[in-house]
């Protein structure tokens, strides 16, 4: 996964696996956008069940040193389906901080990165909640 979304853009993607479960559950916690599906533990559940195939695909979205969003996503190639947290339950999770305009903004790269993830995994339905 590219780190750099583009050479103008405030916003690193960063791999779900090198974000710690406390931070990427703080933004779960605190955003209006937060579902226990989307909490760190709910992600360790779902892979760790070996009859649902999914692959992670999940990253964190960084602003200035610190996790403006977190989106859970998976690819269950069985159903050629891209989804957050593994059914479409949930979706991108965005800090409660980032402000109104900034919010269009990073949910525009963050549906770019998964239409990219889709189209990469071979996709044929992408679940969003």
């Amino acid at each position: 996964m590219s780190s750099e979304l583009s050479t103008k853009s405030p916003y690193e993607l960063v791999p779900a696996s090198l974000v710690d479960a406390s931070a990427w559950d703080a933004v779960v916690h605190h955003s209006p956008d937060g579902w226990a599906w989307a909490l760190s533990g709910w992600q360790r559940l779902i892979l760790a069940v070996p009859a649902w195939g999914l692959e992670d695909h999940s990253f964190a979205v960084r602003a200035n040193d610190r996790a403006a969003a977190v989106v859970p996503l998976q690819y269950q190639p069985s159903h050629k389906r891209l989804a957050s947290s593994g059914w479409g339950l949930t979706g991108p999770i965005i800090s409660a901080d980032v402000t109104a305009s900034d919010r269009v903004e990073l949910l525009g790269h963050i549906i770019s990165r998964v239409n990219e993830v889709a189209q990469a995994c071979g996709a044929e339905l992408i679940e969003l909640g």
